[in-house]
């Protein structure tokens, strides 16, 4: 289930104009407009992850 490389990660803190906090509510973007999700967040991803992998052949 990985992609198969190994990537160094460093957190350095916040820099200017970085979002301090981003949610989304599904719940409440239904109430107010009707929208719902077609695709579950587990599928999105897997789905990405094929891609990504499709893309490095």
């Amino acid at each position: 289930m990985y992609l198969k490389k190994n990537v160094t990660i460093t957190v350095e803190g916040p820099r200017a104009g970085d979002v301090k906090r981003s949610v989304l509510a599904s719940d409440r973007a239904k109430e107010l407009t009707g929208w719902t999700n077609k695709v579950s967040l587990k599928e999105g991803l897997i789905a990405l992850k094929q891609s990504l992998l499709q893309q490095q052949v």
